[in-house]
């Protein structure tokens, strides 16, 4: 019933999600805490603001995931990875967008988003054209210039470099200009910091870290079980859409795969350098929303799906409330 709901994309559906959307993130919406992460820009941002314990901060930043959702879902409608006027891409990245409290406030990490769904649109696209060094070039200066908001975001150049063996692009070119597209933002920030004697690189930079795999902090039992429900959200998705890969036709086949690899750098940046839990799992979310959904368009029984995100909003809900952290 519910993945039958989202095949369409008329007003009801719309609006549907963006209640969906504000009674995911109603958590925080209520509560007293800060609205705004202190790292990197968003502490900029939060100095800006009249108080990050208002409301405005968490407005604004659920107004960005909507947005962002409905952009994954253009992706990937114009694309062929989802049929035309459905829904599932954006219904799917709602829900994980919002599966912890450290994603229900504005963080650096969306609004690296922004650029990050720009870049895979790029990515995409590029197995469509014979010569695609615009949209090389453009992928490799979105993902460096989310590499400004977010660091972590850097390693995402792997991502487009295996997606160049899965397209065969094996000529120097492409490699050549992916990396002039990557540097552009740092040699025109540099040219800038030596006319104005700025510091060469940013406070809001200086001040990102990196962590090493492990847990962050201490996590309740409520946030494991939901980690654990998202594992298995992967793992399935991951079951269903590779065995029938082969069936696509070869320009979904492809496009298909680049989003596996796009998974897998950003799910082991996360897991092995940024830590669980933190904002920066919302860069494993773009391509895993996109799998999912991709899967779930297809479906035609669809009751144990229902059950299961059922439950899984149910334990974003109980998580928000009463799965904070318990250090």
């Amino acid at each position: 019933m519910l993945i039958r709901l989202f095949r369409y994309s008329y007003t009801f559906q719309y609006g549907l999600l963006i209640l969906l959307g504000i009674l995911l993130w109603l958590p925080e919406l209520t509560s007293r805490t800060a609205g705004i992460s202190p790292e990197g820009i968003t502490g900029r941002i939060g100095d800006l603001l009249p108080g990050t314990r208002s409301l405005l901060p968490r407005i604004l930043a659920l107004c960005m995931m909507l947005i962002q959702a409905f952009l994954v879902n253009l992706v990937l409608i114009r694309h062929q990875l989802l049929p035309r006027n459905s829904l599932h891409g954006a219904f799917i990245f709602i829900l994980l967008m919002s599966h912890h409290p450290s994603l229900t406030m504005m963080y650096p990490m969306l609004l690296a988003n922004f650029l990050l769904i720009a870049a895979m649109d790029q990515i995409l696209v590029i197995y469509s054209l014979e010569e695609p060094y615009q949209k090389v070039f453009s992928a490799g200066m979105l993902i460096s210039l989310a590499s400004w908001v977010d660091i972590h975001t850097v390693a995402l150049i792997l991502a487009v470099l295996f997606t160049f063996i899965v397209y065969r692009l094996n000529h120097w070119r492409e490699w050549v200009i992916l990396t002039l597209g990557w540097m552009l933002p740092l040699v025109y920030y540099g040219v800038w910091a030596f006319l104005t004697d700025r510091q060469l690189l940013p406070e809001a930079i200086m001040k990102q870290t990196i962590r090493w795999a492990g847990w962050t902090e201490d996590v309740s039992g409520l946030t494991l079980s939901l980690y654990i429900w998202m594992g298995l959200l992967t793992l399935i998705a991951l079951m269903k859409v590779l065995p029938g890969i082969g069936e696509q036709i070869i320009s979904i086949r492809k496009r298909t795969w680049a989003l596996v690899w796009y998974g897998v750098v950003s799910a082991a940046t996360v897991v092995f350098v940024a830590g669980l839990p933190s904002g920066t799992v919302a860069m494993a979310m773009l391509p895993l929303s996109a799998l999912t959904a991709k899967h779930i368009a297809e479906l035609r029984k669809t009751f144990w799906w229902d059950l299961f995100l059922v439950a899984g909003a149910c334990l974003m809900l109980a998580n928000g409330f009463w799965g904070r952290s318990v250090s």
